[in-house]
């Protein structure tokens, strides 16, 4: 069963896995995992993004919704 990661853990995940490919830590053997996870993270971040987008644009568009029939009143 695999865990669902938060945007933060994701993030921060991915900044210590690229802080460790940087700095010639890892063994080559090790890259292949390192690149697939390192995939991985980027896709829990993007769809956190797109959601957190997503929602944004729908909450503004119903304030402006709301904002134009109280004019129109």
């Amino acid at each position: 069963m695999e865990v669902k990661l938060t945007y933060k853990e994701a993030f921060c995940e991915l900044k210590e896995l690229i802080e460790r490919l940087e700095s010639d830590e890892v063994a080559i053997d090790e890259l292949i995992e390192n690149i697939r996870r390192a995939e991985t993270l980027i896709g829990v971040c993007k769809t956190a993004l797109t959601e957190f987008e997503d929602k944004s644009k729908e909450i503004f568009e119903r304030l402006e919704e709301h904002q134009n029939q109280e004019t129109e009143n």
